[in-house]
């Protein structure tokens, strides 16, 4: 079991991931074949994986081989 390291955004993260912490996000995944996108938190992560948290109150991990794109969620998104 690898331990998920959080991601602060107040210091100087090196990870590909860390800029995108405490900000609504939205990722968008492939998994067999299909393309989801899903919108929420990037909490930590691991050599391999992003743990994420959607809707406030569901966490999951997420291989970062899987990630075609994470953006900022505008708050235009937010209302539609």
């Amino acid at each position: 079991m690898q331990v998920v390291q959080g991601v602060d955004s107040t210091k100087n993260v090196k990870s590909l991931y860390g800029q995108w912490a405490a900000q609504v996000v939205a990722v968008q995944i492939k998994s067999a074949g299909a393309r989801i996108s899903l919108r929420g938190i990037i909490l930590g992560e691991t050599p391999h994986a992003i743990r994420f948290r959607v809707d406030g109150s569901w966490d999951i991990d997420i291989y970062k081989h899987m990630i075609l794109a994470v953006e900022e969620e505008s708050w235009m998104d937010a209302i539609t």
